[in-house]
């Protein structure tokens, strides 16, 4: 377990910044104003899909690296 986390650091940062943006937007909530606006953290959802997407690149990027490496030998 601590191997993978070692050696996939970069995937599993990413995921915790994407949970952690996901899980912050939505405790914070939202609110309508006096004025009838609406009053929220909107920027953490396009982040947190942001982190997402990054670590999927990550991973599949490692992954094929450790392939060619099995592939020269």
């Amino acid at each position: 377990m601590w191997s993978f986390i070692k050696r996939y650091k970069y995937v599993v940062g990413c995921l915790f910044l994407s949970l952690l943006c996901a899980i912050s937007f939505y405790l914070q909530g939202g609110y309508i104003d006096e004025n009838g606006m609406l009053v929220e953290a909107f920027f953490l959802i396009p982040l947190s899909w942001l982190f997402f997407v990054l670590s999927v690149i990550v991973f599949l990027i490692m992954k094929l690296q450790g392939r060619k490496v099995i592939i020269k030998r």
